[in-house]
């Protein structure tokens, strides 16, 4: 099992059902992308002394995207809410308790808001903030060792291939254009550093993850 600076992905039935879910619906890149936002959300609350249950962080972190992709995906509804509710809908069947059920729902639905999320439960902050490190991980280097930013590369590397239009839906990413209105970058931060990279829908669809 992965151990990067005494964190470990959780090794539960329940963390392997999400991850079988993900490997299900989304291309590996964006797999890649949910893994390493996790150790770095992980890392952070580490290294900031603050106390959050593994699997529930786990969760977050590899359904936060899933509202992406083209089996759940959505024209009315934006990305984040989307992830939110097949997270809810999956971990209701599971029988997490309501409460657990309710935490990830919104860290999932408010990772893109960091000036809100970071006020809230440890759950939500740091699955906002390990999203934000791996979308900006240049203004973060500063912030993680080289060598554990290095050996969660090894592992779940950035993707060096663009996925083009024509492999949008077979690697998992967004279907088409009819969904754009619901990806929309939230936090100031993410939308201050795509701009001049079109739309966010293509800013999305062309990223490295």
């Amino acid at each position: 099992m992965l151990n990067i600076s005494g964190v470990r992905i959780p090794d539960s039935a329940l963390a392997q059902e999400v991850a079988g879910l993900v490997h299900g619906s989304a291309s590996s890149s964006m797999f890649d992308h949910s893994t390493r936002v996790f150790f770095f959300a992980a890392l952070m609350g580490q290294k900031n002394h603050i106390k959050f249950e593994p699997e529930l962080l786990y969760c977050a972190s590899m359904l936060h995207y899933i509202g992406l992709t083209s089996r759940h995906c959505s024209v009315v509804d934006r990305y984040e809410v989307c992830g939110a509710n097949v997270a809810k809908n999956f971990l209701d069947r599971y029988g997490l308790k309501s409460e657990d059920v309710e935490i990830v729902w919104a860290a999932i639905a408010l990772h893109n808001i960091g000036d809100i999320a970071r006020h809230m439960h440890p759950i939500i902050s740091l699955l906002s903030a390990g999203f934000e490190m791996d979308v900006l991980w240049p203004v973060h280097l500063a912030s993680i060792h080289p060598k554990i930013f290095d050996s969660i590369l090894q592992s779940h590397p950035y993707g060096h291939r663009r996925l083009g239009s024509s492999s949008i839906n077979s690697s998992g990413c967004i279907c088409n254009r009819a969904h754009e209105k619901s990806i929309q970058f939230a936090n100031p931060k993410v939308a201050e550093r795509s701009v001049g990279f079109g739309s966010v829908f293509d800013v999305v669809r062309n990223a490295a993850w």
